[in-house]
């Protein structure tokens, strides 16, 4: 601007520039957005698709990590606590991938699915062995379910807990030894 309050032929062309030009600023923060919304959905749809199973192990037990997608592939890790010197350990593989039978993976999402919400179940703790006590959860959807190595009166969690031990026995995971 001049000093009296004039505006030169320099700064109307400036704002005339900026003016237009802000106009497709706006329409890009606005497809920014959107496709910062439409990532976040993306996210929280996969969730959906995904389960996690995880045994905290203990002293003396091996835990792990399940993945299961909703097509039955499934990945998994197993966390020795510490190796046995002279022990044979083939039979206790540490990782791997496979792919469950579709009745299985169907049969675990819908128990999943009708034992929500999760929240809806007290935390309950319980008297565990120093050496074997370990923790047991499923993760589904954002959410956790109480540890399911404890005891329960609610016969979906413990028909899920079943299905979770079924699951490690077909995985063939050892967490002993």
């Amino acid at each position: 601007m001049h000093r009296m309050g004039m505006r030169t032929p320099q700064s109307l062309l400036l704002d005339n520039l900026v003016q237009k030009s802000l106009l497709p600023l706006k329409m890009t923060q606005t497809s920014a957005l959107l496709i910062v919304l439409a990532a976040f959905i993306c996210v929280q749809c996969q969730d959906t698709n995904v389960i996690d199973i995880h045994n905290s192990g203990s002293t003396n037990t091996a835990g792990y990590d399940i993945k299961i997608e909703r097509n039955g592939r499934t990945s998994y890790q197993v966390f020795r606590r510490r190796p046995q010197i002279g022990e044979d350990q083939s039979g206790n593989k540490d990782n791997g991938n496979t792919t469950l039978t579709s009745g299985l993976t169907e049969n675990l999402f819908q128990q999943i699915e009708k034992t929500m919400p999760f929240n809806q179940y007290p935390v309950k703790h319980c008297i565990k062995s120093v050496s074997f006590g370990y923790s047991l959860v499923v993760k589904y959807n954002g959410q956790t379910t109480p540890d399911l190595s404890c005891p329960t009166d609610h016969e979906n969690l413990s028909v899920l807990n079943k299905m979770v031990r079924d699951i490690v026995t077909v995985l063939g995971i050892k967490t002993i030894g």
